[in-house]
């Protein structure tokens, strides 16, 4: 069992990591007025996300930081990804 939950905080790592990478790309794509905010909210819950599942992936549940923290910011980092997927603008390369 603690295997399992071993790879269900490293996939919500991963997630928090790629909120990073796609909250940077959000912000410096332009745009919308609202391509900056979404972008470091993306960007800072992603950071969060990163840190707090790799501390209870390292120390376990009953660690420093506590699950219910992991859990909240992974599904939040989840949220802020698929907003700033849906936010980028994508070329076309079909003509």
């Amino acid at each position: 069992l603690a295997l399992s939950f071993f790879g269900y905080n490293a996939a919500k790592m991963l997630l928090g990591f790629a909120a990073v990478i796609f909250g940077l790309a959000v912000m410096r794509a332009g745009g919308k007025a609202l391509n900056k905010p979404i972008g470091s909210v993306a960007v800072l819950v992603g950071v969060v996300a990163f840190i707090a599942n790799a501390a209870v992936m390292m120390f376990g549940t009953q660690g420093f930081v506590p699950r219910p923290l992991a859990d909240g910011t992974g599904v939040a980092a989840a949220l802020v990804l698929a907003i700033c997927l849906f936010s980028l603008k994508f070329e076309d390369d079909a003509v």
